[in-house]
């Protein structure tokens, strides 16, 4: 019976090639060839995921860079570049180059320099530590168009400033600009480890001074502690002694133990 059922079916024939079974099944399910390979391929399917997945990645970078754009939320973190300006020091060089008395000092000239360089250090470091971390966070649609910006902008102010730095170097002392930069990094970390050493030996004063105070308030604090301690004691005293008294007067049992 089964031999038979199956050919009917279309099963039971190896000769059977495009039997009666997948023919009937081919032709139930018009305009799709579900036996063609060409319907499933998997390129095809890869690719419309593609498309889907580059249409919704260009649409999350658009609404986030919007969002993202108008909020503040870098900014408190203190990595925004919108403000970025130069150190007051670069005003202060092209002024003590102005004056005169300063101009025709070659030596004073020098240190207006350093210390402008100097002061153009931290930001240079800034923006070499912060810089990768910024363009991946743009590539990745974290900033918003304002924040790369302000980035890229902050990036050229600098850019000129090492340069302008480096020609005013060569004016006082031809050749100056290949060593003021290194200079100045070697005086800034000098500065430095004079800053903390003094912040730390002022802790260390205010430290010890604090425990000072304070084991001048607990000796106080111990002395009247005494004091009280033995008004205390006398107090206690006082009761029994003015029984004693009265018991002594009335002639009572000497035998009999003082109230405390």
């Amino acid at each position: 019976m089964a031999e038979e059922a199956f050919a009917e079916a279309g099963m039971g024939d190896d000769t059977a090639g495009e039997g009666t079974f997948f023919e009937s099944v081919k032709t139930s399910l018009p305009g799709l060839d579900m036996f063609d390979p060409s319907v499933f391929d998997i390129r095809m399917v890869m690719g419309v995921l593609a498309c889907v997945s580059l249409l919704a990645y260009a649409i999350f970078r658009l609404f986030v860079r919007k969002v993202v754009g108008e909020d503040d939320f870098f900014a408190d973190l203190g990595i925004s570049y919108k403000d970025f300006d130069m150190p007051d020091e670069v005003d202060d060089y092209y002024e003590a180059k102005e004056n005169p008395d300063i101009a025709s000092d070659a030596g004073k000239l020098r240190n207006a320099l350093l210390k402008r360089a100097i002061a153009d250090i931290p930001i240079i470091l800034r923006m070499q530590n912060e810089g990768p971390g910024i363009y991946n966070m743009y590539q990745q649609a974290m900033i918003g168009e304002k924040e790369w910006h302000a980035f890229q902008e902050a990036e050229t102010m600098i850019s000129e400033e090492i340069e302008s730095v480096q020609n005013e170097a060569d004016e006082i002392e031809p050749g100056w600009s290949q060593s003021i930069w290194p200079l100045a990094m070697q005086l800034r970390t000098v500065l430095v480890q004079r800053r903390e050493q003094a912040e730390a030996a002022a802790e260390k004063k205010a430290d010890e001074e604090a425990e000072a105070a304070a084991a001048k308030n607990n000796k106080a604090a111990g002395g009247g502690g005494k004091k009280a301690a033995a008004s205390a004691t006398a107090a206690k005293k006082a009761p029994a002694a003015a029984a004693a008294a009265a018991k002594k007067d009335d002639g009572s049992d000497d035998e009999m133990p003082a109230i405390d």
